[in-house]
């Protein structure tokens, strides 16, 4: 009987130690927590005073002190267990490559021949499904013959019946037969009852053209008739129309002489009294305008004033928030150095005392 330990049962064991230790460890931390809980809970300090700050602190060490302690044993026994882990994982690799050495080539036989067999499978079922969809389309064409002959002439549907009765449906099988042989017949029969209804609706067109054109004649020599008249009436009407049409020139002529010199007259007053008037405008709009730079120049001189004086004050503010900043910024390091000093044990040495002293005169 072999009695050597299994390395692999070592370190797990190992493992299951290193982890009931640190659970150990944990839960003996843990057992603190309630009574943390019981004495801190809803407690308030006067962090605004020297004694309520220090109390404060001393709280917060011994809390925290507690949460330090679980972090130092996680990563302790997590740094181990790691380590254990890491050993597991290269015998694994050692046991399994050799393995491998021996599955894969016979892994690679059974899938070529599978691949083999399938790509055989899919070749007979792609030509299966190729034969049935030829067989389907020819079936789609009987059935769709009336269909594509609809707005033909009876010429055409003549032909498409003769080429559909010549079509001995060879390539159907047994399956396809019937329904081809079927449709073929109620194909030709829907083409045999358009080609009748086209020759009816051919036979009306050809009685109603022959009715048009003789409509078309009447109408015609009636029209040439009227056109005749109308030419008559034209004539004469052009002809009182020119007479008129002299008389009211001459009448206009004489009107637009006067009207002519009625406005020369006024135009003639109206451009002297325009210069007047522009003459006047000019002046006013010469005083309007010094107006106008003299306020617009007040105004810049005012507005120049007041930006100076803005720009004064903000730089004043600006260097106030500076110094708030840099004073808050001193303060806000001087509590942080302190804190150092108190969870490293050293809230009584003297640089503590003097940093202490100092936020307590600034308070």
């Amino acid at each position: 009987m072999n009695h050597e330990i299994d390395p692999q049962d070592q370190v797990s064991k190992n493992a299951l130690t290193l982890q009931q230790h640190a659970m150990q460890e944990i839960d003996a931390v843990a057992e603190g927590i309630a009574a943390l809980r019981e004495k801190y809970t809803g407690v308030v300090y006067d962090v605004s005073t020297t004694a309520g700050m220090a109390d404060a602190k001393a709280a917060r060490k011994e809390i925290r002190q507690v949460r330090y302690d679980v972090e130092r044993i996680r990563k302790d026994k997590g740094s181990e267990l790691k380590r254990i882990a890491t050993a597991i994982n290269d015998r694994a690799a050692e046991i399994t490559a050799p393995i491998r050495a021996l599955e894969e080539p016979i892994d690679s036989q059974i899938k070529a021949e599978e691949e083999r067999k399938e790509a055989e499978r899919a070749e007979r079922q792609r030509q299966e499904q190729e034969r049935i969809t030829a067989m389907q389309s020819r079936l789609d064409n009987l059935r769709n013959a009336p269909l594509n002959a609809v707005g033909a002439t009876a010429d055409e549907i003549q032909q498409a019946m003769e080429k559909l009765d010549a079509d001995q449906l060879e390539g159907f099988d047994e399956v396809f037969l019937p329904a081809a042989q079927q449709t073929r017949e109620a194909s030709l029969a829907a083409l045999q009852k358009m080609l009748d209804e086209r020759r009816a609706l051919d036979d009306q067109a050809a009685e109603l053209e022959r009715q048009r054109q003789e409509q078309a004649e009447r109408e015609a020599a009636e029209a040439e008739a009227r056109r005749a008249q109308q030419e008559k009436e034209d004539e004469e009407r052009r002809a009182r129309q020119a007479a008129e049409d002299a008389e009211r020139k001459a009448k206009q002529e004489a009107e637009d002489r006067e009207r002519a010199e009625a406005e020369a007259k006024l135009a003639k007053e109206r451009e002297e009294l325009e210069a007047a008037r522009a003459a006047q405008k000019a002046a006013e709009e010469k005083a309007e305008q010094e107006r106008r730079e003299a306020a617009q120049k007040a105004e810049q001189e005012k507005a120049a004033r007041e930006q100076a004086e803005a720009e004064e004050r903000e730089q004043a503010r600006l260097q106030a928030e500076q110094a708030a900043i840099e004073a808050a910024t001193i303060r806000e390091a001087a509590e942080e150095v302190l804190a150092l000093l108190d969870e490293n044990g050293l809230s009584g040495h003297i640089a503590a005392r003097k940093l202490t002293a100092a936020l307590a005169r600034e308070s």
